[in-house]
């Protein structure tokens, strides 16, 4: 079962995610969600394993035991690189050893700027980069053909009225 995206695209309904997974376990965990028939793979920069996700990935598909056109790869943008997201996207995209993602989400409604420190009462600061500029920049990246779709994550229906 999938739902079909507003470009088109169709997205499985269950993803396998690597949210909290150990970086020494990627490689087992991916296989097994392969063996299990996962085709939707879920991970984002923020999670510190996408290394370790493409190393994995790269021997499951030079075996041959699924072809990449078969699997549908998400990551995501996060907080504090509002401000590359070119230079983000290409991180995971080297990280993941792809070409190109078939979604690639904005993680968190809000950007971080991290070089700004904390404010006063101790808290991250906003990005200064505006969402509709991101988000341009997003779609920058299906234009290049680096990412097939994109989206967000984590966004209340009020965020995105």
């Amino acid at each position: 079962m999938s739902v079909e995206l507003n470009c088109g695209l169709k997205m499985p309904n269950i993803a396998f995610g690597f949210w909290q997974s150990p970086a020494a376990e990627c490689a087992q965990a991916l296989e097994a969600a392969i063996d299990a028939g996962y085709r939707c793979l879920d991970g984002a920069s923020v999670y510190g394993n996408e290394a370790d996700i493409g190393e994995a990935l790269a021997k499951v598909l030079q075996s041959g035991k699924v072809k990449r056109e078969e699997l549908f790869i998400v990551s995501k943008l996060w907080a504090d690189d509002w401000h590359q997201v070119e230079a983000a996207c290409d991180k995971t995209l080297k990280d993941m050893q792809l070409d190109y993602l078939d979604l690639y989400l904005v993680h968190m409604p809000v950007g971080i700027d991290k070089p700004a420190g904390l404010d006063s009462l101790g808290r991250q600061q906003r990005s200064k980069v505006p969402t509709h500029v991101m988000w341009k920049e997003m779609e920058g990246l299906v234009k290049k053909g680096k990412t097939k779709s994109i989206g967000v994550s984590n966004w209340s229906y009020l965020l995105l009225a």
